[in-house]
């Protein structure tokens, strides 16, 4: 008999522990979100993590009408490039479309690579993009959906 109430406390306890969970995957704010893979983005390129760099973009991504190569072999070229990548980013600014389904984010940003031959560069600009949203059962997240320059 006492095995069965452990055993029934320990499933609320899981049970109870799995909302917990589930409640703050969805109940992050979307601001929290966005700046989550942002800040994913961020790292995945300090890093030239082209796996993780990859998994940001969302299944919709939209591809140049002319591009034949797919985003994982650029990406894969232009971090193979580099010794080290370092950016960072500042006044950032969000905002949500179509009832939050796009985050259109605008940044400052600066980037320093070292190339395989030594050599330095540092390019300082505005990041311009959307992000889409993407639900799952047990999460929402904001992926890369489109580059748009400035």
């Amino acid at each position: 008999m006492m095995r069965k109430n452990k055993r029934t406390q320990l499933g609320l306890i899981l049970c109870c522990l799995f909302l917990c969970i589930l409640l703050v995957g969805c109940f992050s704010s979307p601001e929290m979100q966005v700046g989550k893979s942002l800040d994913a983005r961020q790292s995945a390129l300090n890093a030239r993590d082209v796996d993780s760099y990859i998994k940001l973009f969302h299944p919709d991504y939209r591809y140049r009408s002319d591009e034949v190569e797919t985003i994982t072999s650029k990406i894969s070229k232009r971090f193979s490039a580099y010794q080290s990548i370092h950016l960072s980013t500042s006044n950032r600014r969000i905002t949500f479309e179509e009832n939050g389904k796009i985050a259109r984010v605008v940044q400052q940003f600066r980037m320093v690579t070292v190339d395989k031959m030594g050599n330095r560069k540092s390019v300082e600009g505005t990041d311009h993009f959307l992000l889409k949203q993407k639900r799952s059962l047990l999460r929402s997240e904001y992926l890369f959906y489109k580059g748009l320059g400035v």
